[in-house]
């Protein structure tokens, strides 16, 4: 009976704040969990992509590099443009006086599903150089872009969850102030 008592109380107290009061732990500024999310993605996709030309340059992929590169865009660069694309709008736009905030739960699942899927490319990506240990495939080349491909039967829904969770954070508006 006291915790519904307490629960009550927050629920006051949290109705009597101004409007303009600072949120408390549970919640982060949305700006800065944006940049947070970029300083996971940004680095991750640029060592993915210089993983990638690396093998390309190496013959990994052979005379099929359209094959794997068309495989490999999709997987990183929208959500890459995503942010980009945010980033820039906000640098143009005039600052309002109340930020909008994000719950770190939520962040925390945003954060969690973007370094699992980044992860799991990674995986994909890392595991070419071994094709040939797992497979008695006549044409490795061949082998590997299979497996690149077969990949995308568990990244597509950790990509989907990744999108929805990011989409709801680059797409969020600022508070506008009320006049």
């Amino acid at each position: 009976m006291e915790s519904m008592a307490d629960a009550q109380g927050e629920v006051e107290r949290q109705a009597k704040a101004p409007a303009d009061s600072s949120p408390d732990a549970a919640f982060l500024p949305l700006d800065s969990a944006r940049w947070q999310l970029a300083m996971v993605w940004f680095p991750s996709c640029a060592v993915l992509f210089l993983i990638l030309v690396a093998q390309s340059l190496g013959g990994a992929y052979g005379t099929q590099l359209q094959r794997a590169w068309g495989w490999a865009l999709p997987t990183f660069l929208p959500t890459l443009a995503l942010m980009t694309s945010v980033f820039a709008a906000d640098a143009l736009s005039v600052r309002t006086k109340s930020p909008a905030y994000v719950r770190r739960s939520f962040f925390g699942l945003a954060m969690g599903l973007s370094l699992f899927y980044l992860f799991t490319v990674f995986v994909s990506v890392g595991a070419q150089p071994f094709v040939g240990m797992v497979t008695a495939a006549p044409d490795m080349v061949v082998a590997r872009l299979e497996l690149l491909e077969l990949s995308n039967m568990w990244l597509s829904p950790l990509q989907s969850m990744v999108v929805a969770a990011l989409g709801v954070l680059f797409f969020l508006k600022e508070q506008k102030d009320k006049k």
